[in-house]
């Protein structure tokens, strides 16, 4: 409803997180909520128009560019934070106080690798999956109190990751 507008969503919940390698990880709750749930933006479900969903990403990169975003868009465009951004945690603080939905972003391996790098710690097809997973708990734990996560990082999609079969179930298992 257009009361919800700029609400804050709340901060993380440490009943939904978990110590990782590097640091806190989301996880379901004892009582089964999930970060969907507990982190959502309110909107009003009686409300049966078609709905579109505006993601911004590399959020964090550019603290002039983050901090136009966080002001300037409507809260309810989400923002996918960088995992490669200096202080993302931060970033998604200030989203949330405006009342936005928050994701982080998944550097996954795109077409066109090497020439299109999504960084020194995307996933791989060339890496054993043990690493793919441990580089997936780091941007994982890069932020907190976020929705869910999204696989992309700019212009970059990581399509040839994601048509592996294999290789996107285990980082969906992690996920789900």
């Amino acid at each position: 409803p257009a009361s919800a507008a700029g609400r804050p969503i709340p901060g993380p919940d440490p009943a939904l997180l978990e110590t990782g390698r590097h640091g806190a990880l989301p996880r379901i709750g004892a009582d089964g909520r999930t970060s969907i749930r507990a982190y959502a933006r309110e909107f009003d479900r009686r409300d049966t128009r078609p709905r579109v969903g505006i993601i911004v990403s590399d959020i964090g990169l550019s603290a002039t560019q983050t901090d136009d975003a966080i002001r300037r868009l409507p809260p309810a465009v989400a923002l996918a934070l960088s995992p490669y951004a200096v202080r993302p945690g931060q970033a998604a603080e200030r989203a949330r106080e405006r009342g936005m939905e928050t994701l982080i972003a998944i550097p996954m391996e795109p077409a066109g690798y090497p020439t299109n790098d999504p960084g020194d710690r995307a996933l791989l097809t060339g890496r054993p999956m043990a690493e793919n997973l441990d580089l997936l708990d780091w941007s994982l734990s890069r932020a907190q109190g976020y929705v869910g996560a999204i696989g992309a990082i700019g212009g970059m999609r990581g399509e040839r990751f994601a048509a592996l079969p294999d290789a996107i179930g285990a980082v969906q298992d992690v996920l789900f």
